[in-house]
């Protein structure tokens, strides 16, 4: 079962993985008081199961709480790839000073969990040149070590702060993979604002059968 963006945030910031500070709003009103909270700029993000949503108008950005519940009339109850829109995550806008690909998934011919990693975040893994993807398989006996953190790290040519902090993110991630048995754990872009490095998006699929959990 895929979840919702505003979900697996809320899954990000439960296993302390940095992500922006955000309300999920179901009419213009409630963008406005969201915004308001917020205090800054922000982004009006469409909360549907399909990517492109920029792309098809389903993201927006305000500078006032004003702007945010015009933001958010014009994207509630819009129709994207045939979902049809009732819920807005406003959240606060981050600086981008470099974006980040980071994933475990289950790699379906090996039968294990991988990791998947770019400094080209931003875009569909699928549109990366494979020589800029680290991949790193996860043997499900042993788990994540940390020196495969280190490894997946130094192949991405990270350095000092943001190299530990990418590590840290990377081992709550695999956490949050194993104890809900997810299928996929994705943060597409992870980004690096200023000194610190945040999901600022989220795309996590459970194994349905451990829903109950």
């Amino acid at each position: 079962m895929k979840l919702y963006e505003n979900t697996g945030k809320e899954l990000f910031a439960k296993y302390g993985i940095p992500v922006p500070a955000g309300h999920v709003v179901k009419s213009p009103e409630e963008a406005f008081t969201a915004a308001q909270k917020i205090g800054k700029e922000v982004v009006v993000k469409s909360q549907v199961l399909t990517g492109k949503r920029g792309k098809s108008g389903g993201i927006g950005f305000a500078n006032t709480a004003e702007e945010a519940q015009i933001k958010a009339s014009e994207i509630l109850g819009m129709d994207i790839k045939g979902l049809k829109v009732d819920t807005l995550l406003v959240e606060e806008k981050i600086s981008i000073d470099k974006e980040f690909y980071l994933a475990i998934t289950v790699d379906g011919g090996a039968k294990k969990p991988i990791i998947l990693a770019s400094t080209e975040g931003g875009m569909d893994i699928e549109e990366v040149d494979e020589d800029l993807i680290v991949k790193k398989f996860i043997d499900p006996q042993v788990g994540m070590q940390p020196f495969m953190t280190r490894e997946v790290i130094r192949s991405l040519g990270l350095k000092g702060d943001t190299a530990k902090q990418l590590a840290k993110i990377l081992q709550k991630l695999y956490l949050l993979f194993k104890e809900k048995d997810a299928e996929l754990v994705e943060i597409n872009p992870l980004v690096l604002s200023g000194d610190k490095i945040i999901a600022a998006d989220a795309k996590v699929t459970i194994d349905d059968d451990a829903l109950f959990r």
